[in-house]
């Protein structure tokens, strides 16, 4: 059953194409060219993944460049029939776990975060490029009413994800938002495929309860 309130995500395949091969047995090599391409490519939704765990983006900006820079200076270790992008976002992962763990720089409001950086691309759930201060002056009543609706509607399905038990957090975003595989998802978390489908099942149960009054 596919979650009314949450935008149909179409699960892509994340085994690496022939260009992706190329590009990660490039960087491999040491080519900085083609660890720039991958960097350019990927930077934002990293970013986006660590932000929407309540980090401040500061703290968030520090964590995505140490992924980074810690995926450099392991790619000798790189398999290369697995998915670069799994690991730089197990190395993200492991960090904001971290962060979480010494709470550092969390938000006093759970909403804070949550618009810091609207326009960080238009393929962000949780963004609104329109709510900007020009864009009020020309939108009418009835837009400004809409757009705050949708605004509310999103933090609440926000606030119940970032409800949900760490673990189970930990797996929807990573499945259901960031589109990984359960296999990859696995890799990412450090456990089994059996306990990323079991946390899974969880967490679609709770949020269909928890957000069953919202259309």
């Amino acid at each position: 059953m596919i979650l009314p309130f949450i935008p149909l995500l179409i699960q892509l395949a994340h085994s690496p194409t022939e260009d992706s091969r190329q590009l990660y047995e490039a960087i491999q090599r040491g080519d900085e060219h083609a660890f720039s391409l991958f960097f350019n490519e990927h930077y934002s939704s990293v970013y986006r993944y660590v932000i929407k765990y309540g980090i401040r983006y500061e703290v968030a900006q520090d964590i995505v460049q140490q992924s980074f820079i810690y995926l450099w200076d392991h790619r000798s270790r790189i398999k290369p029939d697995k998915s670069l992008k799994a690991y730089l976002y197990a190395a993200a992962h492991s960090r904001v776990l971290n962060s979480i763990r010494d709470n550092k720089e969390l938000p006093s409001s759970d909403k804070d975060y949550l618009f810091e950086h609207p326009n960080l691309g238009a393929e962000n759930n949780f963004s609104n490029e329109q709510d900007t201060v020009s864009s009020l002056f020309t939108i009418t009543v009835d837009q400004q009413e809409k757009i705050k609706k949708e605004n509310e509607r999103k933090i609440l399905i926000e606030e119940a994800i970032r409800s949900l038990a760490p673990k189970r957090q930990q797996a929807f975003r990573l499945c259901y938002l960031e589109q990984f595989t359960h296999e990859e998802t696995a890799q990412i978390m450090n456990i089994t495929k059996k306990t990323v489908e079991h946390h899974m099942g969880l967490a679609l149960a709770e949020l269909r309860e928890k957000l069953k009054n919202i259309s």
